[in-house]
């Protein structure tokens, strides 16, 4: 038969997490929590300031090839509550991706997914350049058809989607006019 196409939404806020599908709002299981926060934990500039303060430990692993087959520097960060994670940066010192691994929801010794975030389309916005473009990856391969959502709360700013393509990439908008996503500093 055809598939059943249903909506369902995911909210974390504060340690809490929620799911609302077609049953109604219920919390979310703790797997599922605990993915969320990590979500959050995993987020660029938190995860750098926790690195910079000394929060999360930073070490350099071998430069490496992008997919661009330009060189890369490699920086693993980690922490008591957060799993490694690999920030991939070019010469011109922009983080150009991220990779982290997400454990199985099978749990056990069951693999769990190595997921990457490839940064392009770097423009400057209010003297810092911050990519425009982001492509999705799962064990190599593109995510097709997710949706993305970006809602900063501290600074505040304003909410932006994009749905990925066939490809992975997606390119967030905050209105039917512009792209990107508008933060306040």
């Amino acid at each position: 038969g055809r598939p059943i196409r249903t909506q369902t939404t995911q909210a974390f806020n504060a340690g809490r997490a929620w799911v609302k599908d077609p049953r109604g709002v219920q919390d979310a299981p703790s797997p599922m929590a605990a993915e969320f926060a990590s979500n959050v934990r995993r987020h660029i500039i938190p995860l750098l300031i926790d690195a910079a303060e000394g929060r999360l430990t930073v070490r350099k692993l071998a430069d490496q090839t992008g997919r661009d087959l330009r060189p890369v520097q490699v920086l693993e960060i980690s922490g008591p509550q957060i799993d490694r994670v690999r920030l991939l940066i070019d010469a011109q010192m922009l983080i150009v991706g991220q990779a982290y691994t997400t454990r199985s929801p099978l749990g056990g010794q069951s693999p769990g997914n190595l997921n990457e975030e490839v940064f392009s389309d770097y423009r400057f916005v209010n003297g810092i350049r911050v990519p425009f473009e982001t492509q999705l990856l799962q064990n190599g391969q593109p995510v097709p058809f997710a949706y993305v959502v970006f809602q900063p709360i501290d600074p505040p700013g304003t909410y932006a989607s994009a749905y990925t393509n066939v490809d992975g990439e997606y390119e967030l908008q905050f209105s039917p006019s512009s792209n990107g996503a508008m933060i306040v500093v």
